[in-house]
């Protein structure tokens, strides 16, 4: 497997790029959970840091970071060392 290097600023890559997503069929159930919880836009959590650092260990990865898909962005609930955006927006997002 060939792996994928991204070079300079997150943002601006991602912002060149411009494939739809899909949405799954159970989209407004997925969301009212995710709202239900209330957690979008929250500082980052220390225990959720701690355990990305013990992923990242454990897996030998350069980067983990949790994110939390709303309806047209990502949100970086936890980030990597070095990034320093808090969302992406979906229709930008490699991970769908």
């Amino acid at each position: 497997m060939q792996k994928l290097t991204l070079v300079g600023d997150p943002t601006a890559i991602l912002n060149q790029c411009d494939i739809p997503f899909p949405q799954p069929p159970n989209e407004a159930e997925r969301l009212a959970a995710l709202y239900s919880l209330a957690i979008l836009d929250t500082p980052s959590s220390p225990a959720i840091d701690r355990i990305c650092r013990i992923a990242k260990q454990l897996f030998d990865v350069p980067m983990i970071h949790v994110t939390l898909t709303d309806a047209h962005r990502y949100f970086l609930k936890a980030k990597p060392e070095g990034i320093t955006v808090s969302e992406v927006p979906r229709e930008h997002a490699f991970c769908n």
